[in-house]
């Protein structure tokens, strides 16, 4: 036998005994990932269901949902977010026209959410200040808590609590879309325990007309006359204080946005979009 062939034969008696070792100590190749179905309902944020469609896909491969693929006309193009069934759990958010994740281990339903569009919307406003919600949670429970002896001997025919009131409805009414409640702002008006996720009533603000800190949010009665005035400063407050923002969204060269209707104080559309936006987008789960 020639040296040539005893070196082939060692070779393959050293190959067959490492694959020998190797399947005893449970070393195997990896298996290819198992066949899975997952289902889609595609909404918007704002005027819900649009379609549904479904993909086969193997468990660990990477899943790419574009928005240019989904055709569905008035939305953003590049923001989409992906939620477990019934809007549950965050599973990705992107800002890049499209959303990746890896394929489960079982048949999946997810939801898709794109973010509506209208005339003078811009998110990039609220995410450069990276807008989430206070303390990572959607569902608040809000008490009244004054403070510096405000309102003091302030009175109005229109009373103490119904700015706040008014301007608590304004922003769950927008939450609840019918098809799904974004999140919600309990209120609790005095008298109360003080326990919740932060308070509302009036103080001096520091010389400014409202003013918000997380654990509070407050009016300046001495500065605010009418109650489109107290209504319009309220849901400004409310809205940075649950998205995490400053000055309805204000970005670093000094634009900002009037979440509020002039004529009324009443929350406006483009203010709408972006309060939704943010619960919408947010990982904060929904119960």
């Amino acid at each position: 036998m020639t040296a040539k062939r005893i070196a082939i034969l060692f070779f393959i008696s050293f190959l067959c005994l490492c694959l020998t070792t190797c399947e005893k100590c449970g070393i195997t190749e990896p298996d290819s990932g198992s066949p899975v179905t997952l289902s889609f309902d595609v909404y918007t944020h704002i005027q819900g269901y649009e379609k549904s469609f479904s993909r086969d896909a193997a468990s660990g491969d990477n899943v790419v949902i574009k928005i240019s693929d989904l055709d569905i006309a008035g939305v953003d193009e590049y923001r989409i977010a992906i939620r477990g069934s019934n809007f549950s759990e965050l599973v990705v958010f992107d800002k890049t026209g499209e959303a990746t994740f890896a394929a489960p281990e079982e048949n999946t339903t997810f939801n898709i959410v794109l973010f509506n569009t209208i005339p003078g919307l811009d998110y990039s406003m609220m995410d450069r200040q990276d807008a989430h919600l206070y303390n990572e949670i959607r569902h608040y429970i809000v008490y009244r808590k004054d403070f510096d002896g405000y309102p003091k001997e302030w009175k109005h025919k229109f009373g103490q609590e119904k700015p706040w009131g008014d301007a608590f409805d304004q922003c769950n009414q927008a939450l609840d879309r019918g098809w799904v409640k974004w999140g919600t702002l309990q209120r609790r008006p005095t008298p109360n325990d003080e326990n919740g996720d932060f308070s509302y009533g009036y103080s001096d603000c520091k010389g400014c007309m409202g003013w918000h800190t997380g654990s509070n949010i407050t009016l300046n009665a001495c500065l605010l006359h009418d109650f489109k005035s107290f209504l319009a400063i309220g849901i400004a407050e409310i809205f940075e204080n649950v998205t995490s923002v400053d000055n309805n969204g204000i970005d670093g060269s000094g634009g900002s946005y009037d979440i509020v209707t002039d004529g009324n104080g009443y929350l406006n559309e483009i203010g709408e979009y972006l309060l939704v936006y943010v619960f919408a987008k947010d990982s904060a789960p929904i119960d």
